[in-house]
């Protein structure tokens, strides 16, 4: 048997079936866990295939083949993404932070150090992706944000234990739609398989969080990570009647993607909207928004904080009109030329009424425009309070759970136990001006 194996480990650099029949003998052996043989088989590696009995079937689209990844743990998912990203961003020497570079230097260095300077890294690359859009031009302002986006977020990776996943995904889809070519994204992130082919031990998930206690709160003020979003559940207090009998305290905790968020909204005069139910974050769904979701997501994000007026008056001017407004709802023709500017992007219901980074969709049926969207569950830190703020930044996001039938049931079934007085609504969240 010995020599037979050296016979096919002389011939099976270039051959699949003898590649994976050395696999095979390998399995056999205990010489390496079958986990890293998946993992080689979910990036395409046919040898791996081969060698587990996995048929040739359809690809699954690109988003769940992403997302797959967090079955082999935070190193896989992270080599998978940097794989992904490496094929179509460059270095740009006017950035002193790498967050890419971040994440290399965390795969090679002891972890907690690499874990700090990602961190860092982040920190100073959160707006990365609008520096790149100020310097695209209209054509190609999506595809440059799309991936110094995904790179810029993927440097939260090593510092959370938990939730990282959304990131994964982000970046595989986002270097896809910034390259315009999922085929060769695909084929880079194949070379991860030689890294898990190279080990041997199990490739294991930590365990999963205990159930909630408390019902999570969410407090976006200058977070960076949340927004902008849909929301689908009710608004509280008497902004909206339907949602005026809702007994906060009632909600149960254990919901996962049910939460509460206390927005901030009005522009430089502030009001604090509050709101419960599911998320959808935009960035985690660019795959369902389209090749031009990355400029509709860096519009609204460069209405935030201290909006960034130069992006803007060049590539936004309709949003650049209704930023740093006063506190007033916005009028009627405001609603009107919001609905059209989000036509240009995205199918998505009229807007009834709202003020500046707080606005409500007309009603209407969430599937019909949501179906499949990924739903953000948020992942604090262990130990931390489940007041999740700007300062906060260590929160995960897990976005594995689609928008269907049944979890709309679940969100009904969550809200009328509380009180609520009639069906979901949608709203639209960014973050505020001041």
């Amino acid at each position: 048997m010995d020599e037979e194996r050296r016979e096919l480990e002389r011939r099976g650099d270039g051959d699949v079936g003898v590649r994976a029949r050395l696999l095979s003998e390998k399995l056999r052996r205990g010489e390496i866990h079958r986990s890293r043989v998946a993992l080689a088989a979910h990036t395409g590696n046919e040898a791996a295939r081969a060698a587990l009995g996995e048929l040739m079937g359809p690809e699954l689209p690109l988003g769940d083949w992403a997302l797959g990844f967090a079955r082999w743990g935070k190193e896989a998912g992270g080599r998978a993404a940097l794989a992904a990203l490496e094929v179509g961003l460059k270095t740009d020497p006017r950035e002193p932070f790498d967050p890419l570079g971040a994440v290399r230097d965390w795969l090679e260095l002891p972890r907690e150090e690499g874990a700090a300077a990602a961190d860092r890294a982040y920190f100073h690359s959160a707006y990365l992706a609008e520096r790149q859009a100020r310097r695209s031009s209209e054509s190609a302002l999506a595809e440059r944000w799309c991936l110094a986006r995904a790179a810029s977020v993927l440097a939260r990776l090593p510092g959370l234990e938990r939730g990282w996943s959304s990131l994964v995904r982000q970046a595989i889809v986002g270097a896809a739609l910034g390259l315009g070519d999922e085929g060769r994204v695909r084929e880079a992130v194949k070379t991860v398989s030689t890294w898990a082919l190279a080990g041997s031990e199990e490739l294991a998930l930590p365990p999963a969080p205990a159930p909630r206690e408390q019902l999570l709160c969410l407090s976006p003020l200058g977070s960076d990570v949340f927004l902008p979003a849909v929301l689908i559940g009710w608004e509280l207090g008497g902004f909206n009647p339907d949602g005026a009998a809702l007994e906060v305290a009632r909600l149960d905790p254990a919901f996962a993607p049910g939460l509460r968020v206390d927005q901030q909204a009005g522009g430089l005069s502030m009001s604090y909207p509050n709101a419960v139910g599911l998320l959808l974050r935009l960035e985690s769904n660019l795959d369902r928004l389209g090749p031009r979701g990355g400029s509709l997501i860096c519009g609204l994000r460069a209405m935030a904080e201290d909006p960034d007026r130069e992006l803007l008056r060049t590539h936004f001017q309709f949003l650049d009109e209704v930023t740093l407004t006063r506190g007033d709802d916005y009028t009627v023709d405001e609603l009107a030329g919001f609905d059209d500017f989000l036509e240009g992007f995205v199918h998505f219901p009229r807007l009834a009424g709202g003020l500046e980074a707080f606005v409500r969709f007309e009603a209407c049926r969430p599937l019909d425009y949501w179906k499949d969207w990924n739903v953000a569950v948020i992942e604090p830190a262990p130990g931390e309070p489940f007041v999740i703020d700007g300062t906060h930044g260590n929160a995960g996001i897990d976005d594995s759970r689609k928008l269907d039938a049944a979890l709309l049931d679940e969100l009904e079934i969550w809200g009328r136990t509380a009180g609520a007085g009639g069906p979901p609504r949608a709203f639209l969240l960014w973050e505020n001006s001041d």
